[in-house]
């Protein structure tokens, strides 16, 4: 048996476009980090013959939501010369997030070796935990520019949750689609139920659905990103890959439980998200089937 440290640090954290109805989200977000500190603190992985047990501490990134509370809570309530002065009384949190994850390997083979595996089996663990908090509450985790330190260096570990927000965002106008938080237990449950372990190949609809919204997560735009797009979107509605336009507005809209004024809304939110790039069937996606993660970097 042997153990290995590291620290994963975020040097971002929680939503970054807007605003908006903080004070409702805000503390959404931090009851669902101080869920996470039970449910997302231990996890096992068995893989290539040894077992991963991983024990990670999120109370860095739960003081840093809270004390980001705390300063909006404080600008609202006080009133200052200039809004330079208050910002400055207000604290909010500058430096980043330093969660420590702690791996046991059983049972251990040399050093180096344990080190390495023990890594890629983490960097997995880590975008599972962010499309499992993006998931359960939109922009409730962000990994932008985020890495994973040991004692040998410090490996990059960035996603975004820009485009969770933008979604939410979205629906501020009329409140629909309904978006709202979800209980992280039941979140978890049904994510071990489409995703298991640390396979590299999607093995159901489901998991092609997730994996399109992590390579998303870590790409700028481009016109590649519109590629996953409608790979999630064919993945999640179960279309034929290259399937016309309309079909999948169609599909999306019984999904949605859209009327006609909605489906209108939906129909011209596909065609916009589409024309960064040229037609874009999934099919082109599928020559890079394989979940990202170190091993394939």
């Amino acid at each position: 048996m042997s153990t290995v440290d590291f620290v994963f640090k975020m040097p971002s954290y929680g939503r970054s476009i807007s605003d908006d109805r903080w004070e409702t989200i805000e503390p959404a977000h931090i009851q669902l980090w101080k869920s996470a500190l039970n449910l997302l603190s231990k996890h096992e992985i068995s893989f290539g013959g040894r077992q991963f047990v991983i024990e990670a501490d999120w109370s860095s990134t739960l003081r840093r939501h809270e004390r980001h509370l705390a300063a909006m809570q404080y600008l609202l309530t006080r009133r200052h010369a200039s809004m330079e002065e208050a910002y400055a009384k207000a604290a909010f949190p500058r430096q980043a997030s330093k969660n420590r994850i702690v791996v046991t390997v059983r049972p251990g083979k040399d050093p180096a070796s344990d080190r390495n595996a023990a890594r890629h089996i983490v960097e997995c663990f880590l975008y599972d935990v962010f499309l499992v908090m993006n998931v359960a509450a939109p922009a409730s985790c962000d990994f932008y520019r985020a890495s994973l330190h040991t004692d040998e260096g410090d490996w990059d570990i960035s996603a975004s949750n820009s485009n969770f927000e933008s979604g939410l965002i979205t629906t501020f106008e009329d409140d629909w689609p309904t978006i709202k938080t979800l209980s992280l237990s039941n979140v978890l449950q049904w994510f071990r139920s489409v995703r298991q372990g640390v396979g590299q190949v999607p093995r159901n609809p489901l998991e092609r659905v997730l994996f399109a919204l992590l390579h998303i997560s870590r790409m700028e735009t481009s016109p590649m990103l519109v590629i996953w797009l409608f790979y999630a979107l064919e993945s999640l509605l179960q279309t034929v890959p290259g399937e016309n336009f309309s079909a999948i507005v169609r599909r999306l809209s019984l999904l949605l439980e859209a009327n006609d004024a909605r489906a209108t809304v939906i129909k011209k939110g596909v065609f916009h998200a589409s024309t960064p790039g040229p037609a874009c069937s999934s099919a082109r996606a599928r020559a890079a089937l394989d979940w990202p993660s170190p091993v394939s970097r």
